[in-house]
């Protein structure tokens, strides 16, 4: 599966890509390719490449994983990190900032046919948010459809399914939903080694779900339509980490 050496979440979203391509009847022979990009394969007798990346802006990333080391040394017992769900963002930005850098790759028989594969966000093992539901594509269709780039084709993996994504225009309006009591997040509940029936007790609503400021960190969101809106926290809309020592992401 070419140059690079995936992560877990690369490898079965590359599978999941193969996958797709065979069932749908074309011919498909993985290539191996000592340089970018990071799949190379022939698809009907044509020389393919394609680029995979997260959802979760690189910035993004970094900071949860910061303030997870943070709270670890720390030694608290458990810290919140709040995420703003944006899709359509997401997904312009996951788009424009990979075009942006495949410029500066070498010219090779797979960069002339150049496809992107974007996975969704794996940002834990409990993770509640279904990133196949209706309200969520919607999200990923637009934010691909807004998108500057050059791709060839821009696949999306849900974790359950292959999505072809080439509109040219938005297909609908954006919808923001209602943002009444906030811009829509969820939360990562992060706890460390040893802090033994956290979980439960969060359930038994033993420990507020409101603490300490300095316990929380709440993601920035991209759209400046959110920037002056509190983050809202659906009930029950809770994830956990068990230690901090483990990234969620």
């Amino acid at each position: 599966m070419s140059r690079f050496v995936p992560t877990t979440e690369e490898r079965a979203a590359g599978s999941a890509l193969f996958d797709f391509l065979r069932q749908a009847g074309h011919d498909l022979i993985d290539e191996d390719f000592d340089d970018r990009p990071d799949l190379t394969y022939k698809l009907n007798g044509h020389y393919m490449g394609c680029e995979i990346v997260g959802m979760i802006p690189a910035d993004m990333q970094q900071a949860i994983r910061t303030f997870s080391k943070v709270m670890f040394r720390r030694e608290v017992d458990v810290a919140k990190i709040t995420i703003p769900i944006e899709p359509d963002m997401w997904m312009q930005t996951a788009i424009e900032r990979k075009w942006a850098k495949v410029q500066k790759y070498p010219l090779s028989k797979y960069t002339k046919n150049l496809s992107l594969l974007v996975h969704y966000p794996m940002l834990g093992p409990h993770d509640p948010v279904e990133y196949d539901r209706d309200e969520f594509i919607d999200g990923v269709c637009y934010g691909q459809s807004v998108a500057s780039h050059g791709f060839k084709n821009i696949f999306y993996w849900s974790g359950k399914k292959i999505y072809l994504l080439n509109y040219k225009k938005p297909s609908a309006p954006r919808v923001m939903g209602d943002l009444s009591k906030g811009y829509p997040c969820y939360c990562i509940y992060i706890m460390s080694a040893g802090a033994e029936g956290l979980e439960e007790r969060f359930k038994d609503r033993q420990i507020p779900l409101q603490m300490a400021p300095d316990r929380v960190k709440h993601i920035k969101p991209l759209d400046p339509a959110y920037r002056n809106l509190k983050p809202h926290e659906p009930e029950g809309d809770l994830r956990f980490e068990l230690d901090f020592k483990a990234s969620p992401i």
